[in-house]
């Protein structure tokens, strides 16, 4: 990390941002101004920033190519979530910042939306890679993944591999009674 450890006891939330100039877009990443007086390292290390940003998006888009979401395998899908996740740490330690938009703007800069980036990153975070399976379709564990609970969803993955869930909607209302009885405790 560019900075001593007393200097800085929490990440610096920064966002990416696309701005439009004369010749084009760029992507900036933008700090408050309060952070910036408090800190000029952050001048320095903005480019860098941006660079691990880009790197970032070069892994994702060769995992991706040219599919949508269902057509990826499921394991890749995980790998796109787990890399947002390990990437979004790994600057965190080295810079001291936390991109706080990371999935919104790996969303604008691949073509995909939010909300299908952050499944992607709740998938990676509930569940093992070895744990993935490329029978179970990308919309049973998109329903899997609204449990609050990773007990919860561990049991659901292993409810529809035994063929005890079999649709979406199975899927939707054991999620929706799993949540409820979560709320109630």
């Amino acid at each position: 990390m560019i900075f001593a450890k007393e200097d800085i006891n929490t990440p610096i939330p920064a966002m990416i941002k696309k701005i439009k100039k004369t010749n084009g877009y760029t992507t900036e990443i933008v700090f408050s101004l309060q952070d910036v007086m408090n800190n000029k390292q952050l001048l320095i290390i903005k480019e860098e920033v941006i660079n691990e940003f880009n790197k970032l998006l070069r892994k994702i888009k060769n995992i991706v190519g040219t599919n949508i979401p269902s057509k990826i395998p499921r394991k890749k899908i995980w790998e796109i979530g787990h890399t947002i996740l390990e990437e979004r740490k790994k600057i965190g330690k080295k810079y001291g910042v936390d991109i706080t938009n990371i999935i919104q703007a790996v969303a604008e800069e691949i073509g995909l939306s939010k909300s299908s980036i952050q499944y992607m990153v709740q998938f990676s975070a509930m569940l093992p890679k070895n744990k993935v399976r490329e029978e179970i379709s990308w919309g049973k564990y998109q329903e899997a993944i609204q449990l609050i609970n990773k007990t919860d969803f561990n049991q659901c993955i292993t409810l529809i591999e035994k063929g005890e869930l079999k649709t979406t909607k199975e899927i939707r209302n054991y999620v929706r009674q799993k949540n409820n009885e979560r709320r109630t405790k």
